[in-house]
């Protein structure tokens, strides 16, 4: 067998393969002999239907069978070996297409495949500066967190009136004008749950002290604080379709839902943090203010990453052969996206490639490596964020999450192993670039974090 690369040039190459009857005979005429053993053809006793027969049946499959299995083992091999930087899978050359391939009587064969390169690069993580945000717990951003766990604790009461916060349930009638009723117009209905929060103040005045079967009108666009996204919440209609709702509704109250607060004591503790955890006020709003904490510092590290991200790519030029790539996307998701929608996400698709190739590189000259124990480790964490990271984890929970852990590693033949693997190798490299980054840090407040992650 003979391969070839031919770079046309820095990132575009193609990859020629000949192979000879001497490079397949063996294992074609071995799954031959196979075949034999196997087929059952009236007039022969099972095993004894003769080569020729064989060969004439289930030959020119056969072959197709060991050609293709002989290119791919081949080409993965010879990429390897040589270390080519490939982006996307190789193509093969349209003219080398089955059909152009006398399979009956040809018996050396060539093949060209398209392949893409990544173009030479050097980095210089040293020369990197981003800046690290630490986000300061305020008392209010307790107390509020407090207050949700409160509501949320907390049991439902059906009072006779409505107070402020509380949800009503009943029957929303548009009011039509005398012309729009002349005219034959149906007014819309819907038994709708309204939430008083959701509410312009001056409305939720109106509403308090009413009680059931009691009634009140409004005008729709006017009385929700965020207009019509909160119509399309309560009435199940599409954004389009809240939007032409106007004009003047009615609402009849048929029940109302109060959430009782619930109160801060040892069972409230016990319930959030877990047995024994915390024992009293004091110490259950310390376990609060260092679980936001904890949530805050999840959120900065995140963003340090994307940022640290951003900056190495803003840093390194890296080539990448972007026809090919379009071309290689657009066949390989068999059509499920058009060229055009390539075209849009394309640089998008193309940095994460450039960073995937830096990754593996650091991975690569720092030899990482990843222990078993760690990504029982990954699975274990994925679990946790799977039941929503809660505030405790008892011990049976804990058994659980070990449980769920070991049975995601031994599932889909170790597709999640792979992917807990790379996790664990992507946060070993992250590391490493943090350590050799230029890292500023600046204290902000929550509302200043926010602004600085959404501009």
């Amino acid at each position: 067998m003979d391969i070839v690369l031919d770079k046309k040039d820095a990132t575009n190459a193609s990859i020629k393969i000949k192979v000879s009857e001497a490079d397949y005979k063996q294992q074609f005429n071995s799954k031959l002999k196979e075949y034999g053993k196997k087929v059952q053809l009236k007039g022969f006793r099972p095993g004894k239907v003769p080569a020729g027969v064989i060969k004439k049946m289930y030959g020119k499959g056969i072959l197709v069978e060991e050609i293709n299995h002989l290119l791919s083992s081949s080409l993965s091999s010879y990429i390897v070996d040589n270390k080519l930087p490939l982006v996307g899978q190789p193509i093969p050359e349209e003219q080398e297409s089955e059909n152009t391939i006398d399979w009956d009587n040809q018996k050396d064969f060539e093949f060209s495949y398209r392949v893409g390169l990544a173009g030479e690069y050097e980095y210089n993580l040293e020369n990197v500066t981003v800046t690290s945000y630490n986000v300061t717990v305020a008392d209010e951003d307790v107390q509020e967190v407090i207050e949700n766990i409160r509501k949320q604790q907390g049991k439902s009461e059906n009072p006779e009136e409505v107070a402020a916060g509380d949800m009503i349930f009943g029957k929303l009638e548009q009011v039509l004008t005398k012309k729009a009723k002349d005219e034959g117009e149906t007014a819309y209905e819907k038994d709708v749950l309204i939430d008083t929060e959701k509410v312009v103040e001056a409305e939720v005045e109106k509403i308090v002290g009413l009680e059931k079967e009691a009634h009140f009108d409004f005008t729709i666009r006017k009385f929700f604080k965020d207009g019509a996204e909160t119509i399309k919440e309560i009435t199940g209609l599409s954004l389009e379709e809240a939007k032409q709702l106007k004009g003047k509704y009615r609402f009849t109250i048929e029940n109302i839902t109060r959430q009782a607060e619930a109160e801060l004591n040892q069972d409230l503790f016990d319930n959030i943090f877990g047995p024994d955890t915390v024992n009293g006020e004091e110490e259950f709003v310390a376990k609060v203010k260092e679980s936001i904490a904890e949530n805050f510092e999840k959120d900065t590290n995140l963003f340090l990453q994307n940022t640290i991200r951003d900056k190495v790519l803003e840093s390194v030029d890296i080539a990448l052969p972007d026809e090919f790539l379009k071309d290689w996307l657009y066949e390989s998701n068999e059509g499920k996206f058009s060229k055009s929608q390539i075209e849009e996400e394309y640089e998008k698709y193309a940095n994460e490639r450039r960073w995937s190739l830096i990754v593996g590189r650091i991975a690569e000259e720092n030899d990482f490596k990843v222990e078993d124990d760690e990504i029982l480790g990954q699975a274990k964490n994925f679990v946790r964020s799977q039941i929503g990271g809660a505030m405790a984890m008892s011990p049976q929970i804990e058994d659980m999450i070990d449980s769920l852990a070991e049975r995601y590693l031994n599932e889909d033949n170790g597709r999640m192993v792979e992917q807990f693997e790379s996790q664990v190798m992507y946060d070993k490299v992250l590391d490493f670039v943090k350590g050799k980054v230029n890292i500023e840090t600046k204290d902000v407040s929550k509302s200043e974090f926010e602004k600085i992650v959404t501009a």
